[in-house]
């Protein structure tokens, strides 16, 4: 080809991927802010659970004031076990928060699994606090 054909091709490639890159930008903007709606649907979610678990460390407080000797010290066990839960909870919302598209699903898997756990050392925590004070 000689110079000018060469040049013309040239612009025309260039021109026809011009729409391509400007479609995939809106496109990228669509995923960001699915997974943004996400975020904070799955965000929403875990602050119930560690609301949930921040009653059940007021309840095991409360109780741990008027306790004394054995009874205090397993209070405090578990009262201790519950601020773990919680901790657990507060670093997967960081996770939530600092997840890209890239990393979502990944993110998520953890993150489901996670309450899993939590949601069952939790019940634990709570069926023993509840044992501890019925007797």
């Amino acid at each position: 080809m000689k110079k000018p054909e060469m040049m013309i091709m040239t612009l025309i490639i260039m021109f026809s991927l011009i729409p391509g890159a400007c479609g995939g930008g809106a496109a990228d903007r669509v995923r960001q802010e699915q997974l943004n709606e996400r975020k904070q649907n799955t965000s929403e979610n875990l602050n119930d659970i560690l609301h949930d678990i921040e009653e059940r460390i007021e309840i095991a407080e409360y109780h741990m004031e008027e306790a004394q000797g054995e009874l205090q010290e397993e209070l405090e066990e578990l009262n201790s076990a519950l601020k773990e839960q919680k901790e657990t909870i507060e670093k997967e919302l960081e996770l939530i928060s600092e997840a890209t598209l890239e990393t979502w699903n990944d993110v998520i898997d953890n993150t489901s699994e996670t309450i899993r756990q939590v949601r069952s050392e939790t019940n634990e925590i709570t069926r023993k606090l509840r044992d501890l004070l019925e007797d």
